[in-house]
């Protein structure tokens, strides 16, 4: 594989793909998965081989082995601290079968989880297919990766559903404090959203650092969900057995929706199960004992390469062979000084799953009599914990035609265009008359701009149109219209030229120019004059199942970022606000098709009247009785939504610029306030805004 086609890749592909890489290389240590690589406890193999020699091997419940749940729910106060029934364990088909199934249970479409970054890919996946809205919550090198409630709190919306705290965290070591873990339990009660702790690390946590599991605090035991497992602390990962702990009722519904899909976990793994959960912790210190060795080995080594390691001690690993990617307290240090340091994008995947064929639902009632639930008993799981929803299977089924969009977009032609950086350009008077006719000279069009980007405010700033980023055009008249009528936003952009080269970006705007933001860390490479060619794919975008809905200047990207969804026949949009369509002005004209439309803010009191004032560069917005099919006029019953592309305006008669990306009536779309709908969120841009 070329360097090329590994640029092209992200997320698991791109580890993947490295991975293949790698075994073609004599003596290459495998970093990237969290595969112990020691032997499984000697107890816990002859049980197997004694469960092996059963004449009958009987399926057993759906939950688990009865003496299995038991074990767990008995060495779950020294694990986990939790007080627990055995009817509140359910054994899963390893830890990621148990995540499926709390994600699955818990999010109706729409519904926001926040999930600590940088993070494991396959909790995105999870949520993806549940229709979840994955909202990051950034954790940094100097916090050694741990997660603070402040950046919880930052981003907690009345959408917010649940938090997934990860401790020890892969793939960077953190751990949960117990001041951020008790800041963080008020934030779960107060707010009312689910707490799902996952803990399969917290047999390595090293002093003076300790574990700490979230559910054990005070009132968190009915706002809290618990995942762990064999896999790591007893090197068990291909015995495949996990588990989860929760509220009764939930775990009736979640064995419910496993009765439909898996079934109980292969007797001979329960069996091992037992024994590993029933003996000491012998062989547990003694993976401790070897994982120490080796991140001490590791640590020196990579510090005498002359990278970094954080400052206090380690708290978290399981090895080498165990870690992926991680920094902070894993056996990996940070490698750069980098926010993001050693970890790939999380993998933005597209799957559409189809729901489960009827005859799997007939199993789900044929394992109740051995334990599982009945799928009524799934339905009186759905009572409310806060705003946490616990959903039956058949629930979770019927909701695949809620948010499965389906496109053309396989059928869409990607072609690259190109410009470079514009110079700010004035005529020879340039002063320009503000609403009160004051003269005055404001900078904002064109260039780049180092200290605007989009998430920034669009309101309040000494300039004029001021554009995000780099504004790029090209001098040749045809090229310019192609660069304009081709590029759609949330498109990649890549400098070919200059100190920067290399450096990628996003398309998040059309005005006079092509607008494009990149990382401020190359902001001191980037010049004027430098090329920067462009990935353009989205012209001929439909909605299948909304085909009066038109789509402008929108990327497959962008478009399965927002998070939207089809019910009724309609599609359903997120927007940060309404903007009347009185205010819409300058750009009437053009074609909608074409650069973007002012909104008129002459009028600052009814701006902040009708919060207005609040706009963001990158919002996006919903304006009614407004008909952007071909043009921007007023129409009674249209309907569109459109994305502000650049700052307000001194001069009458313009404001911050309304980008088309969505035209249609009231009957195709509909939308619904998210005030986080910016796509410096959805195209992760910016950790905060």
């Amino acid at each position: 594989m070329t360097l090329d086609e590994l640029r092209r890749l992200d997320g698991a592909k791109l580890r993947y793909a490295l991975m293949d890489l790698a075994k073609e290389v004599d003596g290459a240590i495998a970093l990237g998965r969290g595969d112990p690589d020691l032997d499984t406890p000697a107890h816990v193999v002859e049980a197997a081989r004694r469960a092996l020699a059963e004449p009958v091997q009987s399926l057993q419940p759906v939950p688990g082995m009865p003496a299995l749940r038991a074990a767990i729910a008995r060495r779950a106060l020294g694990d986990h601290g939790l007080e627990v029934d055995p009817e509140q364990v359910l054994v899963t088909t390893g830890g990621q079968e148990g995540l499926f199934l709390v994600i699955s249970a818990l999010l109706d479409p729409g519904d926001e989880i926040l999930v600590p970054d940088p993070r494991y890919t396959s909790y995105d996946q999870a949520i993806e297919h549940a229709g979840g809205v994955s909202v990051t919550v950034p954790t940094h090198p100097e916090d050694a990766f741990d997660l603070r409630a402040e950046a919880v709190a930052a981003r907690i919306t009345p959408k917010t559903k649940a938090l997934l705290l990860v401790t020890p965290s892969n793939p960077t070591g953190g751990i949960i404090t117990p001041g951020e873990a008790e800041k963080i339990a008020e934030l779960a009660k107060r707010h009312g959203f689910i707490v799902i702790s996952d803990e399969i690390y917290g047999k390595f946590v090293w002093p003076p650092h300790e574990h700490v599991s979230i559910g054990a605090l005070p009132g968190m035991a009915e706002h809290t969900i618990t995942l762990s497992g064999f896999s790591k602390a007893w090197a068990m990962t291909g015995w495949r057995v996990g588990y989860v702990i929760a509220p009764q009722d939930a775990i009736q519904g979640m064995a419910a929706l496993k009765a439909a899909t898996t079934g109980p976990v292969a007797n001979v793994s329960q069996a091992a199960a037992l024994a590993a959960a029933e003996g000491d912790d012998a062989c547990i210190d003694a993976f401790r004992e070897v994982y120490a060795e080796r991140r001490a080995l590791m640590a020196e080594g990579l510090s005498a390469m002359g990278c970094t390691t954080p400052t206090r001690a380690a708290a978290s690993s399981s090895g080498p062979t165990a870690r992926p990617r991680g920094c902070a307290r894993s056996s990996s240090p940070t490698c750069c000084s980098r926010r993001r340091a050693c970890w790939c994008s999380p993998d933005r995947l597209r799957r559409r799953l189809e729901r489960l064929p009827a005859h799997h639902h007939a199993a789900a009632d044929r394992g109740a009599a051995r334990g599982g639930g009945t799928h009524d008993a799934g339905r009186a799981a759905l009572r409310r914990r806060g705003q946490g929803t616990f959903v039956t299977p058949e629930a979770a089924s019927t909701r695949e035609d809620q948010r499965v969009i389906r496109t053309n977009e396989e059928q869409l032609v990607e072609i690259a265009v190109a410009g470079a950086i514009s110079a700010p350009a004035f005529a020879r008077g340039p002063f320009l008359p503000d609403n009160d006719g004051l003269a005055v000279v404001r900078p904002g069009m064109y260039g780049y701009v180092y200290n605007v980007r989009v998430g920034d405010p669009a309101f309040g700033w000494q300039g004029d149109h001021v554009e995000p980023g780099a504004s790029i055009d090209h001098p040749d008249s045809g090229v310019h219209h192609a660069l304009h009528y081709l590029t759609c936003m949330g498109n990649e952009a890549v400098v070919t030229s200059g100190l920067a080269a290399g450096a990628r970006g996003r398309v998040v705007g059309e005005h006079a120019r092509i607008l494009v933001d990149f990382d401020p860390e190359v902001h001191d490479r980037l010049c004027v004059g430098d090329t920067i060619q462009i990935r353009a794919k989205g012209r001929g975008l439909r909605l299948l199942d909304v085909p009066n809905v038109e789509l402008k200047k929108m990327s497959p990207e962008l478009l399965h970022a927002m998070h939207l969804s089809v019910e009724g026949g309609k599609v359903h949009v997120p927007v940060a606000l309404e903007l009347p369509v009185k205010v819409m002005a300058s750009g009437a004209e053009l074609n909608s098709e074409y650069v973007d439309q002012d909104l008129t803010s002459g009028d600052r009191a009814y701006m902040r009247e009708a919060g207005i004032d609040r706009l963001r560069i990158g919002d996006i917005v919903a304006i009614d009785d407004a008909d952007h099919y071909w043009g921007r006029g007023y129409r009674r019953g249209y309907r569109a939504i459109a994305l502000c592309i650049h700052g307000d305006s001194v001069m009458t008669g313009h404001g911050p610029g309304i980008l088309t990306l969505m035209a249609g009536t009231a009957d195709d779309i509909e939308w619904s306030i998210d005030p986080q709908a910016n796509i410096a969120r959805y195209l992760q841009i910016r950790e905060t805004l």
